[in-house]
């Protein structure tokens, strides 16, 4: 029979995790969109002082809607509706403070809100804070610009004639 104790060890976290920085291409959240054209590389700084170590950072991605009613805008993110873009980019082993970042691509033209979590291996997790969402403008590689609109259109004209060109943007 073996006498010898047991031994046991217990990780009692109460702290959540940290994310000290946050960035898409480079640039952090402003009052206007961090504009893309193909895939954007989002990055981050993150920590963990409880005793249990980082497990992930997860990225996640909102449409910008605003439409009047349920917005997702600048002005109220209540609405959001988040969608988490990857299943988790696993921090090293045994690590409390992590910087990574990822190439992204999103999955079609439009305005979105990126996010981001810090997540520890007793799964507490806090979001970007003051960091974030970033608001992002994005345009598919290759989208062709808006074709110009003129005033007078297309035809045949006798003589000199002013023509007005606009790009919507």
């Amino acid at each position: 029979t073996d006498t010898t104790p047991a031994t046991f060890t217990w990780i009692s976290d109460l702290t959540n995790p940290q994310v000290g920085a946050f960035t898409v291409n480079g640039l952090t959240n402003a009052v206007d969109p961090v504009v893309i054209s193909g895939a954007a590389t989002i990055a981050w700084t993150v920590s963990d002082s409880g005793g249990s170590f980082l497990k992930q950072a997860d990225i996640w991605r909102a449409a910008y809607v605003n439409a009047g009613g349920a917005d997702c805008d600048e002005f109220d993110l209540s609405a959001c509706v988040w969608i988490q873009v990857q299943p988790g980019y696993s921090a090293p082993a045994s690590t409390n403070s992590w910087t990574a970042n990822t190439l992204y691509t999103f999955p079609a033209t439009g305005d979105y809100w990126v996010g981001l979590h810090a997540v520890d291996n007793v799964s507490r997790w806090t979001g970007e804070g003051s960091l974030g969402p970033i608001w992002v403008t994005y345009t598919a590689a290759g989208t062709p610009p808006n074709p110009p609109s003129c005033v007078p259109g297309s035809g045949s004209f006798m003589g000199p004639q002013s023509v007005t060109c606009t790009t919507d943007p």
